[in-house]
């Protein structure tokens, strides 16, 4: 029997293969079957691949019978609403044009997920769950603690957590993330 691609597999492999670097930027656990059902899906691209990835996204859409809803531009983000649920694809990881990370250095150091997709290597992705809650302005959700603590543990060492956020974050971040010192 012959399987049928999901839509999130038939738009991985296209924009693998248009070369278009990209991470799943996190609440992955349930692609590439279907979007996280309480969230959306971030996805982290290059700048110049912006048009590009639209163009894709509504290609793989149409081959479904399915248009893009809504479109909405913010800083450094473009929101699709399909199906149900938001595609955000981001170019640069910011408040109001401030970056808060460094995405090509997350770009590069990306890794594959057993599902074929790809995510940001361990000590990266626990820098952007970290940073998320920070920029959130709330305390950082149980959720997130077990992740990052978990993360930490994954990535080994703390070179790309550090490498990836912003020299003023420094050790305090990392000591905060590593050691769990939440509160």
């Amino acid at each position: 029997m012959i399987s049928q691609k999901t839509f999130f597999e038939r738009f991985f492999e296209r924009l693998e293969s248009e070369e278009i670097p990209y991470v799943v930027l996190r609440n992955y656990e349930t692609l590439p079957d279907k979007a996280d059902p309480d969230g959306d899906v971030d996805f982290l691209i290059p700048e110049h691949a912006s048009k590009n990835f639209q163009r894709i996204l509504q290609h793989t859409l149409r081959e479904q019978g399915e248009e893009i809803l809504f479109v909405r531009h913010r800083f450094h983000c473009t929101s699709y609403f399909i199906f149900n649920t938001w595609i955000d694809a981001f170019t640069m990881i910011a408040t109001r044009g401030v970056p808060w990370m460094n995405t090509s250095l997350i770009l590069r150091e990306r890794v594959r997920h057993p599902q074929e997709f790809f995510i940001p290597a361990p000590g990266a992705e626990a820098a952007i769950l970290f940073v998320k809650e920070i920029l959130a302005g709330r305390a950082v959700r149980q959720r997130y603690k077990e992740k990052i603590t978990a993360l930490m543990k994954k990535a080994g060492s703390s070179e790309t957590f550090l490498r990836v956020l912003p020299s003023s974050f420094g050790e305090h971040a990392l000591d905060l993330a590593r050691h769990e010192k939440w509160e």
